[in-house]
């Protein structure tokens, strides 16, 4: 199980790494990845703490500049202005000092500025690093010897080639700062190198100077440094740095930039340089960090953060505040982006194997796995501090579900061609079985047929002793109880198979009526119980429904009837009305228990002990139900009372038919002659009437051709036919059938569906070839659907089901036969 598990998912594990390390380094992704991490840490980020009040920086914009013109002079102003205004600044007790601009040329006033800073020692005085050297001996590097701060020697740091420095006379030990930064390559800046490195001084940023100087104070700051894996720690007092391998701090920029206080230059140049007294101002400047700077356009070098671009003394005071509060990043590591790649992964599985039978699960898996791995990487960002690369896991995921995803459709693919495969075998054993069924119906109604008319013809013999009479009557009995068996068990099979039909044909009600009748009379039933039956006058001579069907439907609930009925009558009602066939049977026997209504029509059920009792399968009202049903019609017990009898209603919809006999099939040459307005039934009997000798009905004996491979049936219908004043000829064979047409042409044939070698569809195709146009009837005892339109086209005239009373097969021959007579050794009991 578990090697089956890893089998299944070591594509998509490795479909996920190799899409992440393809596409997760590529520039694109990088930059992806840079604004997501912008965006997540912006969300996460928490406001800054007490800013306000921790700094303020004195900005010498454009209306500054304006402002102080006639006090101070044109820009750049002389040295002494810069001097006044450390010295105010130091007198009204500002925390620190932070001069964000570089003095590097001589200007007048540089003596009174350096005195200044002599009264201010921890004043932060801007330099500037070059990616080149400005002289060819580097004077800008060796002059800055002995200015820097202290720090190991293994300390990361920037490096580079020259420096712009103050004047000479304008710097003090620890108290040059740099304000260069380096942008990512998508000009953003991020991360701000903590240390530069000038020769063998190491000046620091000027927020971390401004962090770390007091203007009371001439103490140079002494780092410790920490390293590690990719990086390390400088350490600054009670502050700790997390540095990547080159020496920078990712800052962790704000949501927003608001709450921050500037205020214009010209409002402490005012109160620096002369005698007007502002105590507002005096205030806000006591123990802040104050940072003098420039945004003026001609002067300012803006810096561009994820917040928007700011000036860069705005930037200096924002970087010292961040570091102040200690709000830097830790640098990506691989243990932390290892478990946003297991997140990556383990979303997608997870949901995967949680219902494998749901193909859409893949379609959230994704989004899934992107907000878990988003929420876990600001999760981290919160409780650590600790930066997480994104845009690879969130790659890794997208090559999981899409692995995923294949390998569904992959399965998809071969479970639609399982199925089909399977569809395809059931079809092909629904086939099977339904030949199979076919066979039995056949090889189980011949003998059955057999066996029930000989035992009604041996009813049917003159006068019998008691004994002989009981004796016909158990076999008629039994046979007709065994046919009812089979018959309720091939329906339940084939409707069960779905190759059960519904065929609605011109048909008459009476003459299935007539038939039930007719069919029933050898079952058993009480002494003197009477079988009636009423057939409303309104009921069309035909109506469109499947005769078959009904004719079973109405011969199951008689029968049913006759089993437990003793005494009273049986009776079956007849109507039409709004386009349904409506057919009751009624009977006065025990009736059924209210609580066994609807269970009498579940498959193997009986209403009670007494009927269970009685045989039968349990299958009888169950197909019954169902074959009412694919009419589109219903079986109902519309009524019982228990003691006297029960009455079912079977409803089928049937629209009023052409009175046209339900098949014909007659020569070119008959149907030429039929007049305008003639139905086909007309011209059947006008061809039979052209066949016929012009003889009295009663002396003209027709010739028959019985074509049956079984000897029994032969023998049994040659009796019945004999009996109705019928020649009989015999055909074991669909071949011997054809070849007896060379010798004497039949006036009607009784053809065998299931025959050997030439079925009975050849044999009716090869006597309508050889221009025979008389009768052909169809006799079966299979389970087969052939509808009469099929037959139709086959050539037959009309068909009858094995097995069939006598009478009622003397009928249909005698319908076709318009000159025939038969001689009637019983009548049937339906009106």
């Amino acid at each position: 199980m578990a090697i089956h598990w890893w089998r299944d998912r070591l594509g998509p594990i490795f479909a996920g790494l190799a899409v992440a390390a393809t596409v997760g380094t590529t520039p694109v992704a990088r930059h992806l990845d840079r604004w997501l991490g912008d965006l997540s840490a912006g969300l996460a980020a928490p406001a800054l703490a007490d800013a306000a009040n921790s700094s303020i920086v004195f900005d010498v914009d454009d209306r500054a500049l304006v402002e102080l013109t006639p006090l101070a002079g044109s820009w750049p102003y002389e040295r002494n202005v810069w001097a006044h205004v450390v010295d105010y600044l130091r007198v009204h007790h500002a925390r620190g000092i932070v001069l964000d601009m570089l003095f590097a040329e001589p200007r007048a006033g540089d003596a009174q500025l350096s005195a200044a800073l002599d009264r201010a020692p921890g004043t932060v005085v801007a330099a500037g690093t070059m990616p080149f050297a400005l002289t060819a001996d580097r004077d800008g590097v060796t002059s800055m010897a002995g200015r820097g701060w202290h720090a190991p020697a293994d300390v990361p740091a920037s490096v580079g080639a020259d420096v712009t420095a103050p004047r000479p006379e304008l710097r003090r030990p620890g108290g040059v700062a740099v304000v260069t930064v380096q942008p990512d390559d998508d000009g953003v800046v991020r991360r701000i190198a903590l240390l530069h490195r000038a020769g063998d001084t190491l000046l620091p940023a000027i927020g971390l100077a401004a962090v770390a100087r007091r203007a009371d104070t001439s103490a140079i700051p002494r780092l410790e440094w920490t390293p590690a894996t990719g990086g390390g720690v400088v350490h600054l007092g009670d502050r700790a740095f997390p540095v990547d391998a080159e020496g920078r701090a990712e800052l962790w920029y704000p949501r927003t930039l608001d709450g921050l206080t500037t205020i214009r230059f010209d409002r402490l140049a005012r109160a620096a340089l002369t005698s007007a007294a502002d105590p507002e101002l005096a205030a806000l400047v006591r123990d802040r960090r104050i940072f003098v700077g420039s945004s003026a356009l001609m002067l300012d070098y803006g810096i561009q953060t994820p917040r928007g671009r700011i000036p860069g003394v705005d930037f200096a005071r924002l970087s010292a505040v961040l570091l102040a509060q200690q709000r830097v990043l830790k640098p990506a590591t691989w243990p932390w982006d290892v478990v946003l790649f297991l997140t990556a992964f383990v979303v997608p599985f997870a949901i995967d194997s949680a219902r494998r039978e749901t193909p859409t699960r893949l379609v959230l898996a994704l989004p899934l796995a992107w907000i878990a791995v988003a929420a876990l990487s600001v999760a981290i960002l919160v409780a650590f501090h600790q930066r997480t690369a994104l845009v690879t896991p969130l790659v890794a995921a997208l090559g999981v579900t899409g692995a995923l995803g294949m390998q569904e459709l992959i399965r998809l693919r071969r479970e639609r061609q399982r199925l089909v495969a399977e569809r395809i075998a059931a079809e092909r054993a629904n086939n099977l079985k339904t030949r199979f069924i076919n066979h039995i119906a056949h090889e189980l109604r011949t003998p059955l047929s057999a066996i029930l008319g000989f035992g009604r013809l041996i009813g049917q013999e003159g006068p019998l002793s008691n004994d002989r009479q009981e004796y016909a009557q158990v076999i008629v009995r039994n046979s007709t109880h065994l046919l009812r068996l089979v018959n309720n068990l091939l329906d339940d099979a084939r409707l069960a198979t779905g190759h059960a039909t519904c065929d609605p044909q011109p048909a008459s009600v009476r003459d299935i009526v007539r038939d039930v009748v007719a069919t029933i009379e050898g079952l058993p039933r009480g002494a003197g119980v009477a079988v009636l039956t009423q057939v409303d006058p309104a009921v069309p001579e035909r109506l469109l429904i499947d005769e078959l069907r009904v004719r079973q439907i109405v011969l199951n609930l008689v029968a049913n009837a006759a089993k437990f009925t003793e005494q009273g009558h049986i009776r079956i009602d007849v109507g039409w009305h709004a386009g349904v066939l409506g057919i009751e049977v009624e009977d006065t026997g025990p009736g059924i228990e209210p609580e066994a209504c609807e269970r009498v029509f579940e498959e193997f059920e009986f209403g009670s002990a007494a009927a269970a009792r009685a045989g039968g399968s349990g299958l009888g009202l169950s197909v019954s139900r169902r074959l009412a049903r694919l009419m589109s019609g219903d079986l109902v017990l519309a009524s019982t009372t228990l003691g006297a009898g029960t009455r079912f209603l079977l409803t089928v919809p049937a629209s009023a038919g052409a009175v046209v006999e339900p098949i014909a099939a007659v020569s070119a040459t008959a149907q030429t002659a039929l007049s305008p307005g003639q139905g086909r039934g007309a011209g059947a009997a006008a061809a039979a009437a052209a066949r016929v000798p012009e003889v009295h009905a009663a002396d003209w004996k027709p010739a028959i051709l019985v074509c049956d491979d079984s000897p029994d049936i032969r023998q049994l219908l040659s009796v019945v036919l004999e009996r109705a004043g019928a020649e009989v000829l015999m055909a074991p064979t669909g071949e011997d059938a054809v070849a007896s047409l060379a010798a004497r042409r039949p006036d009607a044939i009784l053809l065998d569906l299931d025959l050997p070698g030439m079925s009975g569809l050849e044999v009716a195709e090869h006597l309508r070839a050889a221009a025979y146009d008389g009768p052909v009837i169809a006799v079966t005892g299979g389970g087969d659907d052939l509808t009469p339109a099929t037959l139709r086209e086959q050539g037959f005239t009309d068909i009858v089901h094995k097995p069939t009373p006598g009478s009622v097969l003397v009928d249909v021959l005698a319908a076709h036969l318009p000159h025939w007579s038969p001689r009637r050794h019983r009548a049937g009991q339906a009106r």
